[in-house]
């Protein structure tokens, strides 16, 4: 059986096989859905949806099974597996499994969707293995909120909010922010480095600052094998929000992990001297964590 990476996106986490990779997903943390595919067809959707309330999840089921067969779904089974209620069926000579269950960490109502090549058979046992990996905890107590993806693994706070998530061949990067408390953290992940990365990992981390920012300190450490660098940069000249908020500040780092010779870059920009700096770290192993 294939081995699982372990996936966290928006306070959910599960674990999927390796070759599974997330091609659609949804930033919105009321409602969304993620689907992941191989390379040949889309294996696997998870949506989600906040409630007020814990729902009656067998009428639920009973409801979803008829309303699936009126879509057009065939030879429709009842299915289930712990607290997860379903149906199976063929989907235009596909096979489809269905399965909803309620985690109240988050209120989350989840449905997951197996989707198996025409041909194949559904297997329940490969399935209870993948809804047992299914975990919504409640928010942490500290406020941080961990995301697992893409070849990362980044902490940002939980107050703000995913503005932006760009993937492609050799690059992953996520933005988030809090407008209201003026803060923008961004986490990176780039590959194929010989055939664009022309300077060294310092210069390129002092390019990524905009030029009304100036650099204050930069510094590098060697840390579980990888060199990393750090810089501070501060907006120059100031501008009346400093005054009032605190001066405009970007603690960034970047660095290559000799594991899988990628890129990485995380930064937070904050007003720095009014209330606690805003919390961010971003690991490309599991030897480093860089707080920035």
């Amino acid at each position: 059986m294939s081995t699982l990476q372990n996936w966290i996106w928006n306070g959910i986490e599960l674990s999927l096989p390796d070759e599974w990779e997330m091609l659609q997903f949804s930033r919105n943390p009321e409602t969304g859905r993620c689907a992941f595919a191989d390379r040949y067809q889309f294996r696997f959707e998870l949506d989600w949806m906040r409630v007020d309330a814990p729902p009656d999840m067998e009428r639920m089921a009973n409801d979803y099974r008829a309303k699936l067969q009126n879509d057009g779904l065939e030879s429709v089974t009842k299915t289930g597996h712990g607290q997860w209620l379903g149906a199976s069926g063929l989907e235009k000579g596909v096979p489809i499994s269905r399965y909803g269950a309620f985690f109240p960490g988050r209120a989350y109502i989840l449905e997951a969707v197996f989707i198996w090549a025409k041909g194949e058979r559904a297997t329940p046992a490969f399935e209870g293995r993948i809804l047992d990996s299914v975990k919504v905890p409640s928010p942490a107590p500290d406020g941080r909120q961990k995301w697992r993806s893409f070849g990362m693994d980044w902490t940002t706070a939980s107050d703000l909010s995913f503005d932006s998530c760009v993937v492609s061949p050799g690059l992953a990067e996520a933005t988030f922010n809090n407008r209201k408390r003026r803060v923008t953290q961004r986490f990176a992940r780039r590959g194929m480095l010989s055939y664009w990365l022309k300077a060294d990992v310092r210069q390129w981390l002092e390019a990524q600052i905009p030029k009304e920012y100036k650099v204050v300190s930069t510094e590098s450490a060697t840390e579980e094998g990888h060199e990393v660098w750090r810089l501070e940069a501060q907006r120059s000249p100031s501008v009346l929000v400093d005054w009032l908020h605190g001066q405009r500040t970007i603690r960034a780092a970047a660095w290559t992990c000799p594991e899988d010779g990628r890129l990485y870059f995380v930064a937070s920009h904050a007003h720095q001297g009014k209330g606690e700096w805003p919390f961010a770290t971003l690991s490309c192993c599991k030897k480093l964590e860089v707080k920035v």
